[in-house]
């Protein structure tokens, strides 16, 4: 996030430097400074059981030697980030290391854009310095693609595989972001563990519905997509999928939950939701 809200304003004042990052806060106007020390006392505060470090992203056109930088600061601040950790919970790198203590997980971030060399350079170094698990870092696409319009099409898989051989079998693979269904599907095959996305419940807020493949309008290899926003939804009585027994289609129909979201009605956004959760716990359940 706050790295979408350097880039997104063009204002000197929000930067990235070796100390951390400064950026405007768009409630308040005001300025904020984040480092990785910060970060890791906000966390704690929190009382956090899995932390992150503060890691740098980069753009998807920055060049080589513009992410060769970022790496390099990525694995300083992921340095800083687990001595600012150790301190706050009172541990020793041996006590870090020790299984039978019990602590909140840490782990870092492998930069490196769609060059796998640099993605491997990114890995070694924060394998170096020693995490629980390591989280892939920036949208896994073909450069040539848009993210929001062709995926999945523009999902990298030669990439998301390469990186997940990267990381020992016995650290937690935390792939970020990710993603679609099949992504996610695919990304489990080849070794992910754990994944986080905003599609279920940012897509059912749009009427863009997961369901059980022959049950949609738009089909993919793990699924089809139900667009109940359509006109053809407009009268139908069926519920959004046949197979499902989630609160939504046990008890609307397509046409109501299609009236409810097109009058912008939040018991459409949320049974869209609850559905669409449903669907991804369904199927990595099965």
């Amino acid at each position: 996030q706050v790295f979408s809200l350097i880039y997104r304003t063009a204002n000197k004042r929000n930067a990235i430097s070796d100390a951390g990052c400064t950026f405007l806060n768009p409630i308040n106007g005001d300025y904020n400074f984040l480092s990785p020390e910060i970060s890791q006392i906000i966390q704690h505060k929190l009382g956090a059981d899995v932390v992150t470090v503060l890691d740098v992203p980069m753009r998807h056109d920055a060049s080589t030697n513009e992410v060769r930088k970022a790496i390099k600061r990525n694995t300083e601040w992921a340095l800083r980030s687990k001595r600012k950790f150790l301190e706050l919970n009172g541990l020793s790198e041996n006590d870090f290391n020790n299984p039978k203590i019990v602590r909140p997980k840490l782990g870092a971030v492998i930069q490196g854009g769609n060059d796998f060399e640099l993605r491997k350079e990114s890995a070694l170094s924060l394998l170096e310095v020693g995490f629980d698990f390591y989280n892939f870092g920036g949208p896994p696409i073909h450069k040539d693609k848009n993210w929001y319009k062709t995926a999945p099409i523009g999902f990298n898989h030669e990439l998301i595989h390469f990186v997940s051989e990267l990381i020992p079998n016995d650290k937690i693979k935390y792939a970020m972001g990710i993603g679609s269904p099949d992504d996610i599907l695919y990304s489990i095959s080849v070794g992910w563990d754990v994944f986080d996305t905003v599609l279920p419940t940012r897509n059912g807020r749009h009427g863009y519905l997961y369901v059980t493949k022959g049950e949609g309008d738009t089909h993919y290899d793990n699924y089809d997509v139900l667009h109940v926003k359509n006109k053809e939804c407009e009268f139908d009585e069926k519920p959004v999928d046949s197979t499902c027994s989630c609160e939504c289609c046990k008890n609307v129909t397509r046409a109501y939950l299609r009236h409810l979201i097109k009058i912008n009605d939040p018991a459409g956004w949320r049974l869209s939701s609850i559905h669409n959760l449903t669907f991804y716990n369904n199927l990595l359940n099965h």
